[in-house]
């Protein structure tokens, strides 16, 4: 460029000649900073070197951090878990075979990248990583939103009941859900008696006497699931058997029949 200084000079070539040659110590693959740029190489005119002196200045290169670009997930539902999960960006428009990377996210609130818990969350990178990263700068926009959303729950095992008999220890019942705790409730089944579970209603408390049952399985609603319930199970508690057993003895040939007994016991 050329600023006029008078005289008349209307141009640089009316000026100075030779060429101008330019040294700094910035390279390609220098960082983010300042640096030096030497001008020489150029000389006044005949005309002019009576009336002026060259002064070479040295000038300078700035350079300023190259702004990176966040990739975030195309699906931004995710289905609850019970564990924890992320949501993570990905950088690109690195240069000069750079892996920059996400160094820091906000966690405050929901204003999380990580999260177990139903709800709308958003995710803020606040920080880049990598070898060289401060040669770089986040974009303008920084924020995506998230959210983990509640499913159904459901049995892996559905319930199951031995029987047994009156007077023996009750048979433990067994079930398992993807999600949550099994509790099981007990019923009497009693056929031909109408609306029998209004007077009967299911109860945790385990059955003992005699008699036909059902057992439900239930699993109350979480923070990401709904609650669930099994079909009735049904199974007995049959009645304890009693053995009446006539007792062996002997006789003698020819004589009365010998008294004869029994006796009771339980199976």
């Amino acid at each position: 460029t050329y600023d006029k200084i008078g005289d008349g000079v209307e141009s640089i070539d009316e000026l100075l000649s030779g060429e101008a040659t330019y040294r700094t110590d910035y390279e390609q693959r220098d960082g983010v900073g300042t640096y030096t740029v030497m001008i020489s190489g150029l000389t006044l005119n005949e005309t002019y070197k009576d009336k002026y002196e060259l002064v070479f200045e040295p000038g300078t290169i700035k350079v300023s951090p190259k702004a990176v670009t966040l990739t975030w997930p195309e699906e931004k539902e995710l289905s609850y878990t019970g564990t924890e999960q992320s949501f993570t960006a990905t950088v690109s428009d690195t240069v000069l075979g750079d892996e920059i990377v996400v160094g820091a996210y906000a966690n405050e609130g929901t204003n999380t990248h990580v999260a177990t818990a139903v709800g709308n969350y958003t995710a803020t990178v606040t920080d880049l990583g990598g070898i060289g990263s401060n040669n770089y700068q986040l974009p303008e926009d920084t924020d995506c939103n998230w959210k983990i959303t509640a499913v159904q729950n459901e049995f892996i095992t559905q319930p199951t009941i031995a029987n047994w008999y009156y007077g023996e220890e009750p048979s433990v019942p067994a079930a398992s859900a993807k999600f949550g705790e099994v509790t099981y409730y007990y019923q009497e089944d009693r056929d031909g008696i109408l609306d029998w579970p209004i007077f009967n209603p299911e109860t945790k408390e385990v059955p003992t006497e005699a008699g036909n049952y059902y057992l439900i399985a239930k699993v109350a609603a979480g923070d990401g699931y709904e609650a669930i319930v099994s079909e009735p199970v049904s199974f007995t508690i049959k009645p304890a058997e009693i053995v009446i057993s006539a007792e062996s003895t002997t006789g003698v040939y020819g004589e009365s029949l010998p008294t004869l007994t029994y006796r009771v016991s339980a199976l």
